[in-house]
């Protein structure tokens, strides 16, 4: 190309000069058309909006008012058409007549030409006309203003000479006989109703949106004892007085067995002899055991006698009398003695098995549980069945006997064992309080800050349930179940004086803490904040930092167990706690924590608990009638709470309703500032929400603030929204969904994106009868929001992107001035 050029400015051709100079003429008159005839189009463009703007306000001036219409034509004509022109603009004004009572205005004028000239053509005549119904229409719009993060800088500083533009020209200086009026609602991810004196709504108009949030109750009462019972401190617990003796034998004999050598009759055969191998150093009145006797004499086998008449010299004899008494024993009918058999002294008369244990100090009638014992030989085991123990029927330092036992019937000690002294007879874990405690067998007892080793079960209770005990009286119960299976008691640092734990009655069966608060409006499943409780000060929840979660104290909120119109009880208040087994004294609040409630508790998507404060910034309307403009007046129909961590919302921008004061407008123009995420639904709502007739009774703090109804006659209604990038916010249940936990998430979480959402507010707000326009402003390649606005319009055509402040001011320009053609007939 630079070669080309080169070639033609050396070529000194004599026919090249020729043909070029032949060239130049034609050229010259075509480009001068071209640029001229471009110059034709744009005047003819900025004529007809000249003719739209004077035919608009001719059309508003009433029949019976003696005005120079012709005059006031020129007059709109001369301060729009701004291209440079010699003659005057020929205007005609004709009234058309007909059921519309139109007006027709025709203007034509001859404009300049800077190269036609050349060709005889100084000048070019455009043409225009417009067409508009006698009387106009009123107008309400909404500009729905995107001031998030990303419109900071030159975007927002566009943005606001933008908006001035489209007032100016959109809201005349003569509200008679129709008016014009626009409202303003900047939105980020949450939209600012008021800002102090800057605000135009009234006081009423927070409430009324998104409904009254419920604040705290008083507390009156807190307590998880029953009535006006008191702790108990616990100076002993156990099953056994001791930790066991060790059994080293368990015997009934008492020495080793003789060999009976004949059982006989004798005394006209009234009595029973028994001669006997060898000296047995019997006593009279000592009991022995027959065993293998034959003849007629087996009968005698296994029995127990006493012995009478025994000789200490050979033959050695004893006669036999039945135990207790001094009456021989009957001898068998048979005749035929025995030759065979042994007898067995027993150690005591009553033949009881004694237990070795050294230094057992037990006493008579002690309760003793033995197990662990190892036998040989058939017989009863000494071990005992759980739940059962032996009575002490003699002792000495070593030794003591078990009452009722029969020894014979026993096996034979092996090994090993332990005795253990029980406090009950059925080894029952008893606990002794330091003082009398006036327990029931029915009453819910709970127990903690025992001190507690090895294994098993906890002495203590577990959180959210309580115990029954067992023949409770004086000082001492019971508790239920094996004793063998809890932990041993330890009495602790201070000794056996009553450090070893507490126990006390409950009024429930969960023992916790039920909290009187008078229509708290808690349901059972919910949880409560609980500030400033004196006395039981273990229910206050912790300080709240400004992120949600605790500053100092360890838990946000207490699960609600039950509810009754005054009252609830707290799921995991035990007395165990810190500072629960207070009494309480005095104040308190209740807060409940759901969506509406001055406080919100959710779980973020770490499944940690978080515990935001209301805001009086808005965000979007849950619900069924999230895409609907309903009014918010009905219960359950308001717009979205926002919560945050700290309560604070940005509230630099706020809402402006519907006026016709410019300077008004101007002033929450140059107010805005910059912030947030975008959440687009919100823009979309809210430029419907300023010029619903729904919301008349909320944007009433002057007349002129609240939008006409729908089927007005006259009426046009406009939504501008304008934005700058992806939407990329939603929140559920005031919060940033994104933040939520999936379990937390629930059908109140909408399940369209932020675009369908968006969209699915345009559509229902075209099909209520609102004009739609969008801008969108340095969008890039961002196809989701690019094609978002231009179905958000009401056509095409009214979608409008700019690529820079210049582009955005020519948008809005060209919004007002498709406004003004919306009263126009064609």
């Amino acid at each position: 190309m630079l070669g080309s050029i080169a070639r033609f400015a050396k070529n000194n051709s004599g026919a090249f000069a020729m043909q070029f100079a032949l060239m130049v003429v034609p050229l010259c008159v075509c480009t001068g058309l071209a640029i001229d005839g471009g110059r034709a189009f744009l005047a003819r463009f900025e004529l007809a909006s000249a003719l739209d703007a004077a035919a608009l306000a001719v059309g508003s001036i009433p029949e019976d008012q003696d005005v120079d219409l012709d005059q006031v034509a020129r007059k709109f004509v001369e301060m729009n058409f701004k291209t440079a022109h010699d003659d005057p603009i020929a205007l005609e004004l004709v009234d058309l007549g007909g059921e519309d009572e139109a007006l027709m205005l025709r203007g034509s004028v001859a404009i300049n030409t800077f190269f036609m000239p050349i060709v005889g053509q100084p000048y070019v005549t455009v043409e225009a006309e417009s067409e508009v119904r006698r009387g106009g229409a009123n107008v309400e719009v909404t500009l729905a203003l995107d001031v998030t993060g990303s419109m900071a800088g030159s975007r927002i500083t566009a943005l606001k000479s933008a908006a001035k533009i489209l007032i100016d020209e959109v809201v005349s200086t003569a509200q008679e006989p129709f008016y014009s009026k626009v409202a303003v609602a900047p939105w980020s991810q949450s939209v600012n109703l008021a800002n102090g004196s800057d605000d135009f709504v009234t006081s009423t108009a927070l409430s009324e949106l998104r409904g009254d949030i419920r604040g705290a109750t008083n507390i009156s009462n807190a307590t998880w004892r029953n009535g006006s019972t008191t702790t108990k401190t616990i100076s002993s617990a156990g099953w056994r007085t001791n930790t066991g003796k060790s059994v080293t034998g368990a015997t009934w004999k008492n020495g080793g067995a003789f060999t009976i050598s004949e059982i006989t009759k004798t005394n006209s055969n009234t009595r029973i002899r028994v001669r006997l191998s060898s000296n047995p150093s019997y006593a009279n009145g000592d009991t022995v055991v027959i065993t293998g006797a034959g003849g007629s004499y087996t009968g005698l086998n296994g029995n127990e006698y006493k012995v009478a008449d025994r000789t200490t010299s050979s033959p050695y004899y004893i006669w036999l009398q039945n135990l207790g008494t001094t009456t021989y024993t009957t001898p068998p009918a048979g005749s035929s003695n025995s030759t065979s058999g042994s007898s067995q002294r027993c150690l005591y008369t009553s033949c009881e098995m004694r237990i070795t244990a050294s230094s057992h100090g037990f006493v008579t009638g002690d309760l003793i549980y033995i197990n662990g014992v190892g036998t040989s030989g058939g017989g009863t085991s000494v071990n005992n069945t759980w739940g059962q123990t032996w009575v002490i029927t003699y002792r000495d330092a070593n030794t003591f006997t078990l009452d009722g036992t029969d020894g014979p019937l026993f096996a034979n000690y092996s090994s090993s064992g332990t005795a253990s002294k029980c406090y009950v007879a059925d080894c029952a874990y008893r606990v002794v309080t330091s003082t009398n405690h006036d327990f029931t067998d029915s009453d819910r007892l709970f127990l903690w800050g025992v001190i507690e080793t090895g294994s098993g079960t906890s002495f203590n209770t577990a959180a959210n349930s309580s115990i029954t005990v067992l023949n409770p009286s004086g000082t001492t119960f019971y508790l239920p179940g094996d004793a063998r299976n809890y932990k041993t008691w330890s009495p602790g640092s201070g000794g056996a004086g009553g450090s070893g734990g507490s126990v006390a009655e409950c009024a429930n069966q969960f023992c916790n803490v039920e909290v009187t608060s008078t229509a708290h409006g808690l349901s059972a499943g919910e949880r409560v904040e609980i500030k400033s409780v004196g006395g039981l000060t273990g229910i206050n929840t912790c300080a709240l930092s400004t992120s949600g979660t605790c500053s100092s104290g360890t838990r946000l909120t207490w699960p609600i167990r039950s509810a009754t119109s005054n009252a609830y009880v707290l799921t995991d208040t035990t007395p165990a706690l810190t500072n629960m087994a207070n009494t309480f004294t005095s104040g308190g609040t209740s807060q409940c924590t759901t969506y509406g409630c001055a406080r919100l508790r959710f779980l973020n998507n770490s499944d940690a608990e978080r515990l935001f404060r209301s805001t009086t910034c808005l965000v979007e309307r849950p619900g069924g009638q999230a895409y609907t403009d309903a009014s918010t007046l009905a219960a359950g129909q308001g717009l979205g709470i926002l919560y945050t961590g700290d309560g604070t919302c940005s509230t630099s921008n706020y809402v402006t309703p519907l006026t016709s004061n410019k300077t008004r407008l101007n002033a929450s123009i140059d107010d805005l500032v910059t912030g947030g995420s975008t959440a687009g639904q919100l823009g979309a709502a809210w430029g419907w929400y300023m010029i619903s007739p729904n919301f008349a009774d909320i944007w009433d703090d002057e007349v002129e603030n609240k939008p006409a109804a729908y089927e007005d006659d006259d009426l046009v209604k406009v939504a501008v929204l304008m934005t700058d990038g992806e939407f990329n916010y939603e929140s559920c249940y005031g919060v940033n969904e994104s933040t939520l936990a999936s379990s937390f998430k629930s059908a109140s979480c909408d399940t369209k994106t932020t675009f369908e959402q968006a969209q699915t507010l345009c559509t229902n707000m075209k099909a209520a009868g609102v004009v739609v326009y969008t801008v969108g402003l340095e969008l890039g390649s961002s196809t989701s929001t690019i094609d978002f606005l231009t179905d958000c319009a009401t056509n095409p055509q009214y979608a409008h992107l700019a690529s820079d402040a210049a582009e955005l001011q020519v948008a809005f320009k060209k919004i007002a001035q498709s406004i003004s053609r919306l009263r126009i007939a064609r």
